[in-house]
């Protein structure tokens, strides 16, 4: 075979080989390594024909990596989607860009290791035969199980990490507290590492990892809104008593009648010029009433000044 038979046989080899593995869609990726490894060419060969089919524009192919002139990812294009089934549809044929694909590639599953004669009788041919199904016949019973599999996968990881987004968000609006917030992040994020790791396809890995990326910004994106409008820090309030107070046990009720008692059974009280920290407040009427944690008694906040050089504000609500 010539070095030109050669590389058009080449290049019909990783056509069908990609129309394969996309399954003849525009929109499914093809792993350019996955072909390095299952079809039997060289890095520069396999290069070569893919350089030649995206000129072609038969095919789409992103940037190579790590020195490698075989694209990371290929696309199958409609024109090549095209031309391809011209040439399996009449494989004794030429097409605009392959040679006949009987002689080249393994059609209908009996050519196998085969070489097909044409000319005068007598004639001589030299071939060289590949079985450009590799790729898939080591898992050809297994496939229809494994696309089903992996389309569950990546229903399940759109689905767990929708509603870790979602929940996120409603944590933020609904003002919870920032544990909840915190475990919910943690239990999604396991979830989508588990659930792309698992997807051991080569070639799906990228859309994987794309979606992955999206769902992790939806996240992100809760995350934000929690912060911004999420609960705020508790607030305390140094208080100063203007003269003896009685605690109550109860907000808007006399401490005479709901009294709060120590350990020996005496009314509890702070002493005038005492300093206190309200923990809380709440409304009783028209009144504002102080809680304070230290003693577990409420008094009213007209007993009380706020201490020097400490914001005069009232604590968080109770």
């Amino acid at each position: 075979m010539t070095n030109i038979e050669k590389q058009r046989a080449n290049r019909l080899l990783v056509m069908k080989a990609i129309y394969d593995g996309s399954d003849g869609s525009e929109g499914n990726a093809v792993s350019g390594a996955h072909l390095l490894e299952t079809l039997g060419l060289s890095d520069q060969e396999l290069g070569d024909a893919c350089k030649y089919l995206e000129g072609e524009r038969l095919i789409r192919g992103t940037r190579t990596l790590w020195g490698h002139l075989t694209p990371f990812v290929i696309n199958i294009t409609h024109r090549g989607i095209k031309e391809i089934e011209e040439s399996l549809q009449a494989p004794n044929r030429p097409t605009a860009h392959f040679p006949p694909a009987i002689s080249i590639i393994h059609v209908q599953g009996n050519l196998i290791g085969s070489s097909i004669q044409s000319g005068s009788p007598g004639a001589q041919q030299e071939t060289t035969v590949r079985n450009i199904d590799t790729e898939r016949s080591g898992e050809e019973t297994g496939t229809p199980e494994s696309k089903r599999t992996y389309r569950w996968r990546l229903i399940l990881m759109v689905a767990v990490a929708g509603l870790g987004a979602a929940v996120t968000s409603i944590l933020g609006v609904s003002r919870l507290y920032w544990w909840s917030l915190a475990l919910i992040v943690f239990a999604v994020g396991a979830a989508l590492a588990a659930v792309t790791y698992a997807i051991t396809e080569e070639k799906h890995r990228p859309l994987a990892l794309w979606i992955s990326n999206g769902l992790l910004a939806a996240l992100l994106l809760g995350i934000a809104i929690y912060a911004f409008i999420g609960p705020s820090p508790a607030r305390t309030a140094n208080m100063v008593a203007n003269e003896v107070v009685s605690l109550s046990s109860e907000a808007g009720v006399s401490a005479a009648k709901e009294p709060v008692t120590d350990m020996d059974g005496q009314p509890y009280v702070f002493g005038r010029g005492k300093v206190e920290t309200a923990t809380c407040y709440a409304m009783a009427g028209s009144s504002v009433w102080l809680y304070f944690n230290s003693s577990g008694g409420w008094a009213p906040f007209s007993d009380f000044h706020y201490q020097n050089g400490f914001p005069e504000q009232l604590p968080s609500p109770c």
